[in-house]
């Protein structure tokens, strides 16, 4: 099923400079593709980007359409975590 027809978004995001998240360069697919400092790397990087970036995708407003009962619009993060990772 196609992006548009499950109602989602393109993004990207980040949870530190080693771990970000985007949809694939493939037009409309809904496959999410996790990355390093660049997209040649997989996920590297300490625990808490990773908490952070999950924190992020909690509140991006595509878990409120496919996992409702995730969905945390205030994930909460402290300043320094908004703005250092």
């Amino acid at each position: 099923m196609s992006m548009k027809e499950r109602g989602l978004v393109e993004v990207s995001m980040r949870g530190g400079k080693r771990a970000n998240i985007t949809n694939s360069d493939t037009e409309d697919w809904d496959w999410w593709v996790g990355y390093g400092k660049d997209e040649s790397c997989q996920f590297e990087g300490p625990w808490a980007h990773m908490a952070v970036l999950a924190a992020r995708i909690l509140a991006h407003p595509n878990t409120e359409k496919v996992a409702p009962n995730l969905y945390r619009p205030n994930h909460g993060l402290t300043k320094d975590q908004e703005e250092s990772y």
